[in-house]
């Protein structure tokens, strides 16, 4: 009998077996951005060196890691580091898989970024479950919408000044969408290390593929898979 494994921040479901190694079936559905491609690549092939197959299921990103955290599925693919400070069922695993930069996006301003702060007196939106803009605008008015395309939707049409997105989501979706006239404003606001996390349920299964991500990384795979996505135009 099989038992799902995995949702995602952007809302990927995983399914293993119950042994949690050998042949898988999953179902697979559109994700909302390609952007987690990458990310999903470098664990494919990680979990492949073990003898796991994945593939994934789009799931909305907070009721992703709500899912996982209650084990209702067992993991989530690409997190900030610090996420099971809150959602404490979750282990992370290490190396991280992705590097995110997180930056504001423009319409119509010229504006020099001098960190989270300097939006303060701005009228910010973000994507609803995204853990690093929770964190950066804590304190601040800001609005939450589902989509990634609403964010642009809502800049587009003088609804805020600024949207909140990681870079590489922002050029995605800026291109899937032909969006143009947005300005990604330099520097980002952070740069974060993601981590593949694991339910508790799930521990013994830990060392085994942070060993295999490990390996990747020691070979230079994890960077060349992002690298190649972004040379290739996101594909």
């Amino acid at each position: 009998m099989l038992m799902k494994i995995f949702c995602l921040c952007m809302g990927i479901i995983f399914i293993f077996p119950k042994s949690l190694f050998g042949e898988t079936i999953i179902t697979t559905s559109r994700m909302e951005s390609d952007a987690t491609i990458p990310p999903f690549r470098v664990l494919k092939e990680g979990y492949r060196r073990i003898g796991v197959t994945l593939k994934f299921e789009y799931l909305p990103a907070e009721r992703a890691i709500k899912d996982a955290n209650q084990g209702i599925t067992d993991g989530v693919l690409s997190r900030i580091p610090t996420l099971s400070e809150k959602y404490t069922n979750l282990i992370r695993v290490e190396p991280p898989i992705n590097e995110v930069e997180g930056v504001a996006i423009t319409k119509n301003l010229n504006f020099l970024v001098k960190g989270w702060e300097s939006l303060a007196p701005y009228r910010i939106i973000t994507q609803r479950g995204l853990k690093f803009a929770e964190i950066g605008l804590q304190g601040m008015k800001y609005s939450e919408v589902n989509t990634q395309k609403q964010l642009f939707d809502m800049l587009n049409h003088g609804r805020a000044d600024f949207l909140i997105l990681a870079k590489i989501d922002a050029l995605v979706t800026m291109k899937q969408n032909e969006f143009q006239g947005f300005k990604i404003l330099e520097p980002p606001l952070v740069k974060i290390q993601m981590h593949h996390y694991l339910h508790k349920k799930n521990k013994k299964l830990v060392p085994h593929i942070s060993s295999s991500l490990a390996e990747m990384k020691s070979e230079g795979l994890i960077k060349k898979i992002k690298e190649d996505f972004i040379k290739n135009g996101f594909e």
